[in-house]
C-alpha cells in the first residue's frame, strides 16, 4: 500500500525534465547532489562510475545511455523522499526509482544499511497499478548499495543518485544496474 501511494504521486504530480547535457542544476553551483560519499560503496568500481555532470546507466556490465531523466520530491510530514523516472535507449519502458528517509535524518541516505523504501521497476506505470514482480517487466526492492544526496534548492529538491543494484533473486533482464544521476531537479 505505502509503495503504491509513493510511486502514485512520483508520477502524477509531474516534475522537470532534465536533457542529459543539462542535469537540472546550475552548473556554477556546488551543492550536496554534486557530491557522493561513496564509503559504502559495494566496491571501488561503483565510485569511479559516480563522477561527472552527466547522467549514466550501466545495465548487465554494458553501457545503457540515458536520454532523459524527471525528478519529482514527495512531500510528506514523516520523511525525505523523492522519485526519479529514467528514459534510456535500450528500453522501451521507463525506469522508475522511489525512495524515502523516514525522519528528518541527513543527506546523504546511505542504501542497504536502513528502511529507505527504495524501489525500482522497468515497465511499469504507477499513475494506473502499483509496482511489483507481477505487473513490471523488471522490479526491485532489495540489492541496494551507493548513496542518494540531496538538499533544498528553492524552489526543488536537487537530488543525485549514485545507485547500484544486484539481483537477490533470478531476473529475466537486468541482474546488476549502475546509475549515476547528478542534480536532478526534483519539484
Amino acid at each position: 500500500m505505502r509503495a503504491s501511494f509513493f510511486l502514485l504521486l512520483l508520477t502524477a504530480c509531474g516534475g522537470s525534465v532534465a536533457s542529459v547535457g543539462d542535469a537540472g542544476a546550475d552548473a556554477a553551483s556546488t551543492d550536496a547532489a554534486t557530491t557522493v560519499d561513496t564509503s559504502t560503496a559495494s566496491d571501488a568500481g561503483l565510485a569511479a562510475f559516480c563522477s561527472g555532470d552527466t547522467p549514466k546507466m550501466e545495465e548487465n556490465g554494458k553501457d545503457n545511455p540515458v536520454i532523459s531523466v524527471k525528478g519529482k520530491a514527495i512531500v510528506m510530514n514523516c520523511c525525505n523522499a523523492a522519485g526519479v523516472s529514467i528514459s534510456t535507449s535500450q528500453h522501451a519502458a521507463i525506469f522508475n526509482l522511489r525512495w524515502q528517509q523516514y525522519g528528518a535524518g541527513p543527506s546523504p541516505v546511505v542504501l542497504g544499511t536502513k528502511d529507505t523504501g527504495l524501489e525500482l521497476a522497468l515497465g511499469c506505470d504507477p499513475t494506473t497499478t502499483t509496482c511489483t514482480d507481477g505487473n513490471s517487466v523488471e522490479y526491485f526492492n532489495d540489492g541496494f548499495s551507493g548513496t542518494i544526496t540531496y538538499e533544498y534548492v528553492k524552489p526543488a529538491m536537487s537530488v543525485g543518485y549514485c545507485v547500484e543494484v544486484k539481483e537477490t533473486k533470478p531476473h529475466v533482464l537486468i541482474h546488476s544496474l549502475r546509475m549515476w544521476l547528478p542534480n536532478v531537479a526534483s519539484p
